[in-house]
């Protein structure tokens, strides 16, 4: 037995609600493409990798890092700082210093508003670390002299 034909107005139905789901699409595709367009990376996390390019190289990969900046990290700048960070430096953990979970190292991650001289002494003598390299885009390693 042959199965009963659609009625034309079923199918002219289906081709509409089919049409519209489209329709939608290529709306909610274009909207994102002008959003990413007029914002493109707000928080700025697609420049970490290279910021943080030859810290990573002096940082263990076996070992969580300590993580300090003037960024708080209740705030939401201080959040994607800290995020930015730990993505460009994956797969290191780190850890908001001062903590006893991190490691040797600590990375000072600073913005361009703070005097980074006056920030790294500052750090330095408060938390007993030495200044390991300081390099020009804000990045700090420092090592904490009281892990082994």
């Amino acid at each position: 037995m042959l199965p009963a034909r659609s009625s034309p107005w079923l199918l002219a139905a289906l081709a509409a609600v089919i049409w519209l789901a489209f329709s939608a699409q290529l709306g909610l595709y274009e909207a994102t493409v002008r959003f990413n367009k007029q914002n493109p990376d707000p928080y700025r996390i697609s420049f970490q990798e290279p910021r943080f390019q030859d810290a990573a190289a002096l940082l263990p990969l076996e070992e969580p890092v300590g993580y300090v900046s003037n960024l708080e990290l209740n705030e939401v700048r201080g959040v994607a700082a800290f995020f930015g960070a730990q993505y460009a430096l994956a797969p290191r953990i780190l850890i908001p210093f001062p903590d006893d979970r991190a490691g040797r190292f600590v990375l000072g991650n600073f913005s361009p508003e703070v005097e980074l001289a006056d920030a790294t002494s500052r750090l330095a003598r408060e938390h007993n670390l030495k200044v390991v390299r300081a390099f020009d885009s804000g990045v700090v390693v420092f090592e904490n002299s009281k892990r082994p």
